[in-house]
């Protein structure tokens, strides 16, 4: 009785590091600079100890075959990718991404054994998605350099892609509140998740990246497929809402390159991109290649 008692409160500080680690890793991945490294450290550092003294302990993580398979590939492309730096004798940053895919192994057995509740979940990306938007929308407004909404030295595409995966999860979010008693933290949660909504889509406009909004109807189609799934009333809703989504998605696609194309020429004048080819090619008139990396 003792040892279970023991066993119950351990497993509970291990559900907490978890929470813990996987909310600073997504909070702070788009807040700051290779803000993942600190949530995925902890997670790291714990699946590490964890895992090896379940396994001391013969204790089985019950995994299918698909699981298995997962960590095989993991476990496998790692490995190649080690090898093949020994091989080549390249320097030891070149062995980075094997090390990460391998350090995956005991990660991914770690959330397995100790997975995070959907509602925590989706409120962890929730949130992400508000603090994402906020500083790209404060570095759009307050530095030249960031003309298309973005975080520091993480790619604008890549930034305004990840918000906007993350706005549409903050909607589908909304299907776990039930889980929720109090009611006043239902309604909360779910006006949270519709500014999360609101801010990741606009924010996606401001980034300029017009190639993200290819996704967009196959986000959506996601989502509402994900919503009839749980809930069939919802399916009477959507398709009322449908000639809606459709003339929005028009109108956003227009004011996005009506926006895109009066920003892009003041974002070229501000970072000086035309002076810098300039002086590049006058300097360098043969060198093509070394002009285009000064664009």
């Amino acid at each position: 009785m003792y040892n279970s008692k023991c066993l119950k409160v351990k497993d509970n500080y291990i559900n907490f590091i978890v929470v813990f680690g996987s909310s600073i890793f997504f909070l702070l991945m788009l807040a700051i600079n290779i803000g993942y490294r600190y949530g995925a450290s902890i997670i790291a550092l714990t699946a590490i100890i964890v895992v090896p003294l379940t396994l001391f302990k013969k204790q089985s993580f019950h995994l299918t075959k698909e699981d298995r398979n997962i960590l095989i590939i993991l476990a496998g492309y790692g490995l190649s990718l080690i090898l093949i730096n020994v091989f080549h004798q390249n320097d030891f940053k070149k062995f980075d991404y094997g090390f990460r895919l391998l350090l995956a192994v005991p990660i991914f057995l770690l959330l397995y054994k100790f997975p995070i509740k959907p509602v925590w979940f989706f409120l962890i990306i929730t949130v992400t998605t508000i603090i994402g938007s906020s500083v790209g929308y404060y570095n759009h407004m307050h530095y030249d350099w960031a003309c298309r909404a973005t975080v520091g030295r993480i790619n604008t595409i890549h930034y305004a892609s990840i918000i906007q995966l993350f706005a549409f999860i903050s909607l589908m979010g909304i299907i776990f509140v039930k889980e929720i008693k109090n009611k006043l933290l239902k309604y909360s949660y779910c006006l949270l998740a519709v500014i999360a909504f609101c801010m990741g889509i606009y924010l996606s406009i401001l980034s300029y990246s017009r190639g993200v909004w290819l996704a967009f109807p196959v986000q959506l189609l996601f989502v509402t497929i994900f919503y009839c799934k749980y809930n069939k009333k919802v399916l009477k809703a959507i398709v009322l809402l449908i000639p809606l989504v459709l003339t929005s998605g028009y109108l956003v696609k227009n004011i996005a390159d009506m926006i895109f194309e009066q920003q892009n020429s003041s974002c070229r004048q501000n970072m000086g991109i035309t002076k810098r080819f300039d002086a590049a090619l006058s300097n360098n008139p043969e060198r093509d290649i070394y002009t285009k990396k000064m664009l």
